[in-house]
Formats: structure tokens, C-alpha cells, sequence
């Protein structure tokens, strides 16, 4: 994927949401994408920064990140798979709902609530 060049960059960068543009410039986001790259020994950390920065603006759809590292970075199936998921869980979880309004994704599960029993087992057992 080619770099953005600074004025495109700022250019997305203005229409993210707040916890998204905090998320790029986040020491956490950072420390999870160096403490993600050493565990897996991944060299090429910046490679996974890129990754995750196109993520967060909204140029790669997570679904394609376990292909794109396996292909550039010449990694197994398995690793690619874990690493994405490591992305997942300490980077992109906690923006879920800014992500899903980023790439236009609707959330299809609804909790409905369960509605009350005419009955009650208990009582009727007593009686």
C-alpha cells in the first residue's frame, strides 16, 4: 500500500473521530504494536505501524491484515493469524464502534430482551 502524502494525511486525518485520531498518535497503540512485533519476533515494525495506521484511517479493512502479513512479511498462516488477532484485541476492540461508522458497517446484533414468563414455576410448585 502506498504512503499518504502529508496533505492527504491531514486531509482523513480531520474527518476521524476523536478516539480515532487519539488512537494514531497513541503512546499505547504504539507500545502495543512494538510489544506485538517482539513477542512474535517481527523485525519490521514498522510494517505492522503501517498496517495498523491504514486501519485507523480507514484505507484497509481488518479482515485483509492476516493476508497482507503473511504475503509481506513472509509469515505462516498460523503467525499472520495470531498477530492479527493480538492487533484485534489490544489495538482495535476498544475502537470498535468508531471503526464500524468508519468503514460503514452495520452492527446486525441487537440484544433483544426476553420476555417475562406468564408463570411462575416456583410459586406454582408451592401451591
Amino acid at each position: 500500500m502506498e504512503k499518504l502524502s502529508q496533505d492527504k494525511f491531514w486531509a482523513i486525518y480531520e474527518t476521524l473521530s476523536e478516539p480515532l485520531k487519539d488512537a494514531i498518535f497513541s503512546v499505547d497503540t504504539a507500545d502495543s504494536i512494538t510489544n506485538i512485533s517482539r513477542l512474535n519476533d517481527i523485525e519490521d515494525v514498522s510494517k505492522i505501524a503501517d498496517l495498523v495506521s491504514n486501519v485507523l484511517f480507514g484505507l484497509l479493512p481488518l479482515e485483509l491484515i492476516p493476508d497482507i502479513l503473511k504475503d509481506d512479511l513472509n509469515l505462516t498462516d498460523d503467525l499472520s493469524k495470531k498477530i492479527s488477532l493480538e492487533l484485534e484485541h489490544f489495538i482495535f476492540n476498544d475502537l470498535e464502534s468508531d471503526l464500524n461508522k468508519l468503514y460503514n458497517v452495520e452492527t446486525t446484533e441487537t440484544l433483544v430482551p426476553e420476555e417475562p414468563k406468564d408463570s411462575d414455576t416456583y410459586r406454582e410448585i408451592l401451591s
